[in-house]
């Protein structure tokens, strides 16, 4: 089982994400406020994204909120290590170079769940060799994939 582990883990898919999660028992912040983190399910990753030894991925809510969190992890000896963990609503991770971006849209006090009006807030992740660090935070009117 090892060896199998050992060798599935070496790519960027969401086949490895799934056994990160796994591996690690990893927890992401719950939706409800002061609530305590949430053991993500591997079941619900859905998106990858990978830059240099960072792997991350976001989770689905399984609903119509689509991804609601996202976790990144770096390989730890044979196995990996959670480096970020974070809620959102409808979010996006996207690659960015050596960074990572994630989007996540703005809704208005009356805008339907289809469709938020208030432009996409983005966040720009870096990994220091420890940890996943913001360089820029920013707003955008429109959404423009990075």
């Amino acid at each position: 089982m090892v060896a199998l582990l050992a060798v599935g883990v070496t790519t960027c898919s969401l086949a490895t994400a799934r056994a990160a999660i796994r591996a690690t028992r990893a927890e992401v912040p719950s939706s409800e406020s002061g609530a305590p983190p949430v053991r993500a399910e591997p079941a619900f990753a859905d998106r990858v994204a990978c830059l240099g030894p960072v792997l991350a991925v976001s989770i689905a809510s399984g609903g119509t909120a689509g991804d609601t969190s996202w976790v990144a992890f770096v390989r730890a000896g044979t196995g990996w290590r959670v480096v970020k963990a974070e809620q959102g609503y409808k979010l996006g991770l996207f690659p960015r170079g050596d960074r990572l971006e994630v989007v996540q849209p703005v809704y208005r006090r009356r805008d339907p769940n289809c469709c938020p009006t208030g432009g996409y807030d983005r966040v720009l992740y870096r990994f220091d060799g420890r940890q996943l660090v913001v360089t820029r935070r920013w707003h955008t009117r429109l959404f423009r994939r990075p």
